[in-house]
């Protein structure tokens, strides 16, 4: 019963843990993908399971308050767990580029100036003059400016994102005849 009584700002907490924990690992993914090409598909598939583990942390709220729960409500959840996302993906990225391993960015900035060479359009010429610039220039971006833009971007993709779900959890509807279990949804 105590679980049911946990505001949406807890709960918003809760779950942007779990999901910190879960972008943690899909950065570990992408990392180790670096050397293993193969590995890094998985880190791809887990960017698409996202949308589903957010509607289950939606739908586990508004189930749980048997259907009573109001879209801005369920929406405030999901921006405060993208919030908390954000935050402990921060931290474990901001080690990682400070601590373990300081050359990455110079190594994806010389990856992407490999890709944009081997493309022939306009807009590719245009690309690859700012990352030829970039290293030239040593313009590189901190840790510090790489994980505020991480946070702001966890933030405004996890919002659009936690909308949507957020209307899909609400026209679902709650089912008052059958027994629901938060296992149910």
């Amino acid at each position: 019963m105590e679980q049911n009584e946990r505001s949406i700002y807890r709960r918003g907490a809760d779950n942007g843990l779990l999901l910190g924990l879960y972008f943690c690992i899909m950065f570990a993914f992408v990392i180790i993908g670096e050397r293993v090409e193969a590995v890094g598909i998985i880190s791809t598939l887990m960017m698409f399971g996202v949308p589903f583990l957010v509607y289950r942390f939606l739908r586990k709220t508004f189930v749980e308050q048997r259907g009573l729960t109001m879209f801005s409500a369920l929406w405030t959840q999901g921006i405060i767990a993208f919030a908390g996302a954000g935050l402990v993906l921060a931290v474990a990225v901001y080690v990682y580029i400070r601590f373990l391993d300081p050359d990455i960015v110079l190594r994806q900035v010389d990856k992407l100036i490999d890709i944009y060479s081997d493309a022939d359009t306009p807009r590719a010429d245009e690309m690859l003059t700012v990352l030829k610039n970039m290293r030239d220039l040593h313009l590189y971006p901190s840790a510090r400016e790489i994980i505020i833009q991480l946070e702001l971007l966890s933030i405004f993709s996890g919002s659009i994102l936690s909308m949507l779900m957020s209307l899909l959890v609400r026209m679902k509807g709650y089912d008052r005849n059958s027994r629901q279990t938060h296992q149910n949804f």
